[in-house]
């Protein structure tokens, strides 16, 4: 098993401004005119304003959230599946789609799910696998993916990453909202087209599995709660046989 050790990059602060609106409302009157003892006569009312209907805006709908990590490799004759882990606050219906995916992969649009079985011909590498959820208003999208299929009965390795937690902003303010991070990896320097999204903040390792042979190259990246991304890590890189 190959080691390799990440420095982290630092989170950029981000500041919310919330705008509230108010709004204001008018009426009218009612007037009247009196008149002499020889002559009486009066003033028709005065016409009111008529109410004007405020709209009220709908209810803000939340977006869904989606993770997960599909495995990065498959073998030929061995069943493969990844489902992806959703969640939706407002408790919508998700609907899903694929893009990229090759052939041999099937997709189930009510879960997410992808499942498959490659064969000989499907020996090589399939990259910028996109999986996106929907409720209806808004998508989100794991990031893009690759599924390398190797022959039956080839080697694969494994690398061991790991890395230290950061615990301040860039601007040197206290980090409290670590949310996890995200490995890139790839075999040119700096083009990843792998990641691996990992969402409990606590973990400083993660060995990524099956690999075939070949050099590798590694990046991080950390997550807020809210979802920003920090600037990547230091790249490493290891090579297996």
């Amino acid at each position: 098993m190959k080691n390799l050790t990440l420095r982290d990059g630092r989170l950029l602060s981000v500041l919310g401004i919330a705008a509230v609106l108010s709004g204001c409302g008018g009426g009218g009157s009612d007037a009247t005119t009196a008149s002499t003892p020889a002559a009486i006569s009066s003033a028709a009312p005065a016409p009111q304003a008529p109410a004007v209907a405020v709209p009220v805006p709908p209810a803000a709908t939340s977006a869904p959230q989606i993770s997960g990590s599909a495995a990065s490799t498959a073998k030929v004759g061995q069943s493969y599946s990844f489902q992806p882990i959703t969640k939706d606050a407002d408790n919508d219906v998700l609907t899903f789609t694929i893009s990229g995916a090759p052939s041999w992969l099937s997709f189930n649009p009510a879960t997410g799910r992808i499942t498959g079985t490659p064969t000989s011909a499907d020996v090589g590498v399939d990259s910028a696998i996109v999986l996106r959820a929907s409720n209806g208003t808004t998508s989100v999208s794991l990031a893009p993916f690759t599924i390398t299929v190797v022959a039956a009965g080839s080697s694969t390795g494994n690398v061991s990453l790991s890395w230290q937690a950061p615990t301040e902003n860039t601007n040197g303010s206290a980090l409290s909202n670590l949310g996890g991070y995200v490995i890139h990896y790839g075999s040119v320097s700096k083009t990843y087209t792998s990641t691996i999204t990992i969402s409990n903040p606590g973990l400083t390792s993660y060995v990524v599995e099956d690999l075939p042979p070949g050099t590798y190259y590694f990046s991080m990246t950390t997550l807020t709660t809210g979802g920003e991304q920090s600037s990547p890590s230091a790249e490493a890189s290891t090579t297996i046989s």
